[in-house]
């Protein structure tokens, strides 16, 4: 879709309050500005957070990032059937 950079899921909500975002399950465009940004992140930011997937979730809630949000059935857990 024009616009959108990455289509992403968030954990599921049944197991985790804060939401973040997966970063094991997304589409990215491959030209996107953002990936760069989140590639100099990780690096710098190594030792300071726990890993990629915090610094993409801080990166989606300050509105950096257009994106859409997939279907959790994407990444369905077997333990919730």
């Amino acid at each position: 879709e024009k616009g959108i950079d990455l289509v992403i899921l968030q954990e599921d909500r049944r197991l985790n309050e804060q939401q973040p975002f997966n970063s094991g399950v997304m589409l990215i465009r491959k030209d996107s500005p953002f990936l760069k940004e989140w590639d100099y992140l990780c690096k710098t930011q190594n030792g300071c957070v726990v890993g990629d997937q915090d610094i993409l979730t801080t990166m989606i809630l300050k509105g950096k990032i257009p994106f859409k949000e997939l279907p959790i059935f994407f990444n369905w857990l077997m333990g919730l059937g």
